[in-house]
């Protein structure tokens, strides 16, 4: 009888990875933003604000293998210069991995 292939998981989308950071978000005691639609927003700006305590973060969801847009870079190296402001790039490999996890469990 032939071996089926076991049934392998399709990559984690950015939506999927939205959800899952917004789950944790409430979870761990985070207030976050979200723009619904980014059509009428400023190029680049990072799809998430995360506010708890007196942590501030601004994380740029990106598929695995996906670059930043130039808007987008700028966006965080501007933000990244303002001093105690936390800038993230996350992709569907940091939440397996539980990097994401990691840095919203910190104090």
């Amino acid at each position: 009888m032939p071996r089926r292939k076991p049934a392998t998981r399709p990559p984690m989308s950015e939506r999927e990875l939205g959800a899952n950071l917004e789950d944790a978000c409430k979870k761990l005691g985070w207030r976050y933003y979200h723009t619904f639609s980014s059509q009428h927003s400023v190029a680049g700006f990072p799809d998430y604000v995360l506010v708890r305590d007196e942590r501030l973060i601004f994380g740029e969801l990106k598929r695995e293998g996906k670059d930043l847009t130039d808007a987008q870079g700028e966006w965080l190296a501007d933000l990244f210069l303002c001093g105690d402001v936390e800038c993230y790039i996350w992709r569907p490999s940091d939440w397996d991995s539980g990097a994401i996890l990691k840095v919203l469990e910190e104090p």
